[in-house]
């Protein structure tokens, strides 16, 4: 269960999305190469085309090169999101798919977790699925938990990082500026953060 709607989904990753074409734009974006393609052409079709049916400017922004670029067509109309700098991180070829949403959402606070679940009138009670002692929220599911905080100060130590845990957008902000530093533990930090924060929320 996500508490995010279709149109957010539809986004890319660095806008909160899961990086899914909207199928509408996406369409879209393919019949205008076709006009494009038209437009190169030389027969009497194209021609009229030119003249009476083709927007030129929107067809020229999307020629880089002298190619038409379908992602630059597709972007351009598609709605947009806001875009999360923190989301970058989540690009990283290390982390699988099901990984990268869980955490997409977790950043978000879009969950199924107890406390979005009552907002939805959905059920009444609100108790962590781990320590089953408070509130279960994003914050504490993935940081503040008893069992989470060991889990995750555990693993810090085994990489050797000497600070306290932070929020889930904060961890992901520290690992993006050391994107480039000692690639090998920048991968293992990345595996830990998202592997070892895989609530489970069944």
């Amino acid at each position: 269960m996500t508490m995010k709607s279709w149109k957010s989904i539809c986004f890319p990753w660095t806008e909160g999305g899961f990086g899914i074409k909207e199928i509408l734009s996406w369409n879209r974006a393919l019949l205008i190469r076709w006009l494009w393609q038209i437009e190169h052409s030389d027969g009497l079709w194209a021609r009229w085309h030119r003249v009476y049916a083709l927007n030129g400017a929107f067809l020229h922004s999307c020629v880089q090169h002298g190619k038409f670029n379908l992602a630059t067509a597709y972007n351009g109309l598609r709605a947009s999101g806001i875009l999360y700098t923190w989301a970058k991180a989540l690009t990283h070829p290390i982390i699988i798919p099901a990984h990268r949403v869980t955490v997409s959402l977790a950043a978000e606070m879009k969950l199924a977790t107890s406390d979005n679940i009552i907002r939805k009138g959905l059920i009444l009670v609100n108790r962590c699925s781990l320590c089953k002692n408070h509130y279960e929220t994003h914050p504490h599911l993935f940081f503040q938990c008893s069992y989470s905080k060991q889990l995750w100060e555990a693993l810090l130590g085994w990489m050797s990082i000497m600070r306290p845990g932070m929020d889930l957008q904060r961890e992901i902000r520290w690992s993006q500026s050391r994107r480039h530093r000692r690639h090998w533990k920048y991968s293992w930090y990345m595996s830990s953060l998202l592997c070892g924060n895989q609530p489970n929320l069944a």
